[in-house]
């Protein structure tokens, strides 16, 4: 519906350029890249936004606008030149500084963001989008009290904000409230639970239930284990950190927190301080799975795969049916080039829970990746996580690109198709797609999802394939 209405705009676009020629390109191009952006085809946008720009360069509106499509697709240096446009257009405006702060938060500048929304807020006090990010940035940086006075300062402007800006200050109290006032948490994560945003609400479903299974009459060290373990699974990392160090306090010796602490810091980006948690766990419970296994997982992540393999392999001793070691230490061989172990623990993690469909995807991914067996193990791989699951466009995506390489074009299609329809802001389904239009000779449409991989891919690795194959000179 939403691209229909943007094919009509741009049908009657010409109609309005001859009714209103005092207005012609400018407020044309600038509809047009408001059209593109609710979209998210960024790269669009991008292009009508620079149009309008160049008709009126005195203008900051086109740039604050170019601005925001390059933070929304993590390109900080594009957004930070044109926002230093608009600034010279138009100076300090508290929309300019509310980007200016999003800006700095991607750069991972926070006290400068935080001097921004703050700047904002001084300027317009209704700018409801400045602090709510400053909320979330003081929450970040464990200033819960002026987090908390920025949230329920959005709840007193309830007529002046959005509603996803209501319902994100409704969770962040039920976040905040949890430790100490529980009931209000409640009230703030059912309502939040009511919201638009569905994976917002779907996380304050789940922490709404692990607080409602808290007994209240539970010793202080046990209730801050398990909210901290609450907080892990809403990925409230700082909050998580805060609940798990007092429990460790009051009991030095409870090693399943103490692993957790670990997993925590190591998010926050403090992975001396994780590493050492971690070994202490591993050390207080040597025959525990859980230890061992964050403790992989950390070593995994900062790129010490042969370290992560012996913590996987050591943990499997104790327990020899458990599918996700088996699953790690497949990634941990993988990265450092072993097919054969890493194929070996992939399948058996695929052969212990059968009906697992992320451990088939896994597997199948496996070999389309590495390009290992493809016809006669991935294939059947891919199928059946398909099958285990019709509603995953991950699983589509691996199956297109599996019949792709197997030279059946058409059936790549009709997967990649499916793939995009569950999903359309999935940038591998999008690239693989335009690869597969772009060998059948469908060159429009094939540019069109290579556009769109560029655009939603904020990692960066369909973005940089999609623009090679695009032909593009280097980002």
């Amino acid at each position: 519906m939403r691209r229909r209405i943007l094919v009509l705009l741009l049908a009657f676009l010409p109609l309005l350029l001859r009714l209103y020629p005092e207005r012609d390109e400018y407020v044309a191009l600038i509809q047009e890249g408001d059209a593109h952006a609710s979209l998210k085809e960024y790269s669009f946008a991008a292009r009508a936004y620079r149009q309008a720009a160049t008709i009126r360069p005195g203008s900051p509106a086109p740039l604050l606008r170019l601005g925001n499509t390059f933070l929304a697709q993590a390109w900080y240096d594009r957004a930070q030149a044109a926002l230093l446009m608009a600034h010279s257009s138009g100076g300090w405006t508290p929309e300019l500084r509310l980007q200016m702060g999003q800006l700095y938060q991607g750069m991972g500048l926070k006290a400068e963001a935080i001097a921004q929304w703050e700047a904002a807020l001084a300027q317009e006090p209704d700018l409801a989008q400045a602090r709510l990010q400053l909320g979330w940035a003081y929450l970040s940086s464990e200033l819960w009290d002026g987090a908390s006075e920025a949230f329920e300062e959005i709840l007193t402007r309830r007529d002046s904000v959005h509603r996803e800006c209501w319902q994100s200050a409704r969770y962040a109290l039920g976040l905040l409230l949890a430790p100490k006032e529980p009931e209000q948490a409640l009230h703030h994560l059912q309502i939040a639970a009511g919201g638009d945003d569905r994976a917002m609400a779907d996380k304050a479903i789940i922490l709404g239930a692990d607080l409602q299974q808290i007994p209240p009459d539970a010793d202080p060290a046990h209730a801050a284990a398990l909210l901290g373990q609450a907080y892990l699974r809403v990925e409230a990392w700082s909050l998580a950190r805060r609940m798990l160090a007092q429990a460790v306090t009051a009991e030095p010796a409870y090693a399943e927190v103490r692993a957790y602490l670990g997993h925590a810091m190591d998010h926050l980006g403090q992975p001396a301080e994780a590493e050492r948690q971690l070994l202490l766990a591993v050390r207080l419970a040597p025959a525990e799975t859980l230890p061992r296994y964050l403790l992989g997982l950390h070593y995994r992540r900062h790129g010490k795969p042969g370290e992560a393999a012996l913590q996987f392999r050591q943990a499997l001793e104790q327990d020899q049916r458990n599918a996700a070691l088996y699953a790690e230490l497949g990634k941990a061989w993988l990265a450092q080039h072993n097919y054969v172990d890493a194929e070996i623990a992939f399948r058996s993690a695929a052969e212990l829970e059968p009906e697992h469909q992320g451990f088939q995807l896994l597997l199948a991914r496996f070999y389309v990746e590495q390009l290992i067996k493809v016809r006669s193990l991935g294939l059947p791989a891919a199928r059946k996580a398909v099958q285990l699951d019709p509603t995953d466009a991950r699983a589509f995506d691996v199956l297109g690109w599996t019949y792709y390489l197997l030279g059946s074009p058409e059936q790549a299609e009709n997967a990649l198709s499916r793939a995009v329809a569950l999903d359309p802001e999935l940038p591998a389904a999008r690239y693989h797609l335009g690869v597969v239009l772009l060998r059948r000779g469908r060159l429009a449409e094939a540019n069109y999802q290579l556009w769109r991989a560029v655009d939603l891919d904020r990692q960066g690795y369909y973005r940089s394939q999609a623009w090679r194959t695009l032909g593009l000179p280097s980002e």
